[in-house]
């Protein structure tokens, strides 16, 4: 009895849940919205023109390119999660005092470089929106070189680091990262939801739009994305000891893609860079006559009915398919 209480009790692992399971959770999230963004970037390449000017706004290979980005990094998360799960069984041990496998490292430069491309896309859209000023373009550019040079120092440290646990040596690369990605999502989001603002108003859907409006903001604006760069900094804050910021942080950069290609099959760009005539029935070359405003002025809707053989009854019901496709209605 004296020599059992005299040997030294073997220190508890903790329990694999809060270790294993956010990869695995993560990845079946990412699997999900990967669905959802592979069926949104086959429509955009199938459809001639939804609703954009043609030229650089058809960007079919950059689409493309964000989707393989995204398959890659689909296909690193599974492997990690096989990993952890089956070649390691779930062993702890052998998970922190091996090296970080070149996955975990794919996850990271993969998303970086999505959201590159998706965060240069929509700063692109603002630039020429708002009168392509060089201050506002310099800022623009600058925050998302600067932000994708962080998170690729984050991923060049990990991968020479010996074991899991030594990545407390590089917080402050995680931590500059997502703060940078934060803002530059804040100022991309709210410029995009005030230009889905000005181009979506209707007076037909006036009692669905207060409904549907901050659906398609969250979704085209990218605001779901804003709130998941936050939640990677809060719960890596407030457990720094598990991998549960990992589970937050794998399906980040599948929905930040989702957002853009939403936000390029909506047609907004293209009624953005529309000259617009307030409140007033206007007609757009090779476009279906669009509604601008809450009320039309009787002698605009006169003149533009002179200027087109359409009856005002077949550009109303017109408008009302675009305005059901613009909200998922169709």
């Amino acid at each position: 009895m004296d020599s059992a209480a005299a040997t030294p009790a073997l220190p508890a692992l903790p329990a694999p849940a809060p270790y294993v399971a956010p990869f695995l959770i993560g990845t079946v999230v990412f699997a999900i919205f990967f669905g959802v963004l592979s069926l949104q970037v086959f429509v955009f390449v199938q459809t001639p023109s939804p609703g954009l000017v043609p030229g650089p706004a058809r960007p079919r290979g950059v689409v493309v390119l964000i989707w393989l980005l995204n398959a890659l990094n689909l296909f690193s998360a599974a492997w990690s999660s096989y990993l952890f799960m089956v070649t390691y069984f779930g062993n702890l041990e052998r998970l922190f005092t091996a090296a970080i496998p070149w996955s975990v490292v794919s996850i990271i430069v993969c998303g970086a470089l999505s959201n590159c491309f998706v965060q240069s896309w929509f700063a692109w859209s603002i630039w020429t929106h708002y009168g392509r000023h060089p201050a506002v373009g310099a800022l623009l550019a600058g925050g998302i070189l600067l932000t994708l040079s962080f998170i690729l120092a984050l991923a060049g440290k990990a991968a020479t680091l010996r074991e899991f646990s030594a990545l407390h040596a590089v917080d402050w690369l995680l931590y500059t990262g997502s703060a940078l990605d934060f803002v530059l999502n804040l100022a991309l989001s709210g410029a995009t939801a005030l230009c889905l603002a000005r181009t979506r108003r209707s007076p037909l859907y006036r009692w669905d739009y207060l409904v549907t409006a901050p659906v398609v903001y969250m979704s085209h604006a990218g605001l779901f994305c804003l709130a998941e760069a936050f939640l990677v900094i809060v719960v890596r804050v407030l457990r720094p000891d598990d991998f549960i910021y990992f589970g937050v942080f794998i399906p980040y950069s599948t929905m930040y893609a989702n957002a853009l290609v939403g936000f390029l099959n909506s047609g907004a760009l293209a009624d953005a860079a529309a000259p617009a005539k307030p409140y007033a029935l206007r007609a757009m070359p090779g476009r279906a006559h669009v509604l601008s405003g809450f009320v039309a002025a009787e002698g605009d809707v006169d003149a533009d009915a002179r200027a087109t053989p359409e009856p005002l009854a077949v550009r109303v019901e017109t408008v009302v398919e675009k305005e059901k496709r613009m909200t998922g209605l169709l």
